[in-house]
Order: structure tokens, then sequence, then C-alpha cells
């Protein structure tokens, strides 16, 4: 018991860290968002707005952390995102120090990488609700144009009336172009915001392609929504073909981590060998290797590409 006792200080401490820096934070977002409140209300030249942007967004990795945070959608932000990394690091340091050793707790800091994984997760998902939203929210900018409405008050009714998230996307869409910038341009930022979802890339393509060569954009949406229904219809059949597979690669890949979890419970002292020892370790790093090599394969042939 008296083992545990400098883990649970330790976890104590971070926690109240961890409160502390997220209460800190709180207070600097809202004061940031007031400033740009401000900023905004007085702004009159958006040039100067887009040259600013570009300055601050000049390295690659905050590029490539506002392109993660985008495509996940609000609330998340670029600093709520480097906080809760900081978090994770600081987090896993600490636990993998206390139960094996200094050494170990340097290894720990890769955990702060999982929030990482877990926004893109977030992408991912939101990409796909998107997506499912597509065809529905064709068809209203269809009856809209039908009506007699223009592009942009179709793409505003759309975003009224359709759900987050494509909702969102449709209303910035159509109150980006209503506040001076082009449509072609506001059509290329949904693009980018969606990089990974090719049925927005098609969708902006196709709306391109009707500005610059016309023709009947009304039936050019229905047929893009019959389209991308037919598309969602194959992805499910091929998934299904594929689902044993994909079960078959969470089984194998997780059924290690079981057992030696079921031997660290039974005999905890069983598979210290492969840690104390020189062959030991070795083992378990072509062990790691093996399965990390073999899941890898696994998911590569059950995932199908647009």
């Amino acid at each position: 018991m008296r083992a545990w006792v400098p883990l649970l200080i330790a976890l104590l401490v971070t926690g109240g860290v961890l409160t502390a820096a997220a209460m800190v934070y709180s207070s600097w977002e809202t004061q940031r968002r007031a400033r740009l409140a401000q900023l905004t209300a007085r702004l009159q030249r958006p040039p100067k707005l887009k040259v600013a942007r570009a300055a601050v967004l000049d390295h690659p990795l905050e590029r490539a952390a506002l392109a993660l945070v985008t495509r996940a959608g609000p609330p998340h932000t670029v600093a709520r995102l480097t906080l809760w990394m900081v978090c994770a690091a600081t987090f896993g340091a600490i636990a993998m120090a206390l139960m094996a050793g200094p050494l170990a707790g340097a290894l720990g800091l890769a955990a702060g990488g999982l929030p990482l994984l877990w926004l893109r997760r977030q992408g991912n998902l939101r990409s796909e609700q998107l997506a499912e939203q597509l065809p529905e929210a064709f068809e209203l900018v269809g009856r809209s144009l039908r009506a007699g409405h223009a592009f942009p008050d179709a793409l505003r009714s759309a975003g009224r009336d359709v759900p987050a998230p494509l909702g969102h996307e449709l209303a910035l869409v159509a109150d980006r172009n209503r506040l001076g910038l082009g449509m072609r341009a506001c059509l290329m930022e949904f693009a980018q915001r969606q990089a990974g979802n090719m049925d927005v890339q098609l969708f902006v393509s196709t709306v391109l392609l009707h500005q610059e060569s016309g023709g009947n954009l009304v039936e050019t949406l229905q047929q893009l929504a019959d389209t991308i229904r037919d598309r969602k219809m194959a992805r499910e059949k091929l998934a299904a073909l594929t689902a044993e597979v994909r079960m078959s690669a969470m089984i194998v890949g997780g059924l290690p981590f079981f057992v030696s979890g079921v031997l660290l419970f039974i005999r905890p002292t069983y598979l210290l060998p492969l840690i104390e020892t020189t062959y030991g370790r070795i083992l378990l790093g072509v062990a790691i290797g093996s399965l990390t090599i073999g899941f890898t394969a696994m998911r590569a042939v059950s995932q199908v590409e647009d």
C-alpha cells in the first residue's frame, strides 16, 4: 500500500496543476475572444487581416495544427490542443517515472501525442457526418434555385435548415460571400477545410465548373446527390464484405495485450524476464514490431479508398 502513496500524491498534484492551467486558459481565452470581437468590429481593411494571419501562421507546425483543428470543427482551438498535449505529456511522464523509473518517464512524454490522435478521430467523424448530410443539402439548394433564389441565398437557406456540421459550413460560405469574398474563394476555403472529404471536393468542383461553363445547376446537384448516395451504398457493402478481416485484425492485435494483462494479474513476476534481461527486451521489441506490421497490413487490406 505504501508503494502507491507517491503515485497518489503525484496524481493529486498533477490534477491540481491541470485544473489551475485550465482555469488560466479559460480566463485567457475569454479575454482573447473579447479583444478579437473588438478588433473585428473596428476592422475596415480585410487585406491587412490576411497579411497578419499569414505572418502568425508562418511555421508549418502551426499550419498543420490549424488544419487539424479546423477539420475537427468548433469548439476546438490550437491553444486548447496545445494545452491538452502539454497536460497529457506531463501526466504520462510522471506516471511512467513513478512506475518504471526516470528513463521510462522520458517515454511517457509520448502521451502528448494522444490529443492529436483523438482530434484526428473527431475530424474523421465530423467529415463522415458531413458527407451523410450532403445529399439532403443539395436537394434543399436545388429547391431554392427552382424558386428563383440566387446560389448564395440558396446556400444560406440550406445552412439554416441543415443541422451541424454541414449547416455551419454552408452558412460560413454564404456569410463570407456576403461580406465581399468571391464565391469561388469561399468554395475553395470550404474544400480546404474538408481536404479529406472526396464528396465535398466533388461538390466544389461541380459548382466551379458550372460557374465557368454554365448549365442547369439544379439538375447537376440532383445527379450529384444521387451519386453520393450510390457511393455511400457501395462503401457500406464493402464495409460488410471486409468486416471479418477488420474483426480479425482487432482480435489478433488485442489478444497479446489481453493475455499479458491476465498474466500480470495472476502472477506479476512471470513477465519480468522480458523487461529485466537483454534477450527478453530483444524478444519484446521483435514482438511489438511484428504486431505493428501485421496490424498495419491487415488494416491496409481491409480499407478501401474512395
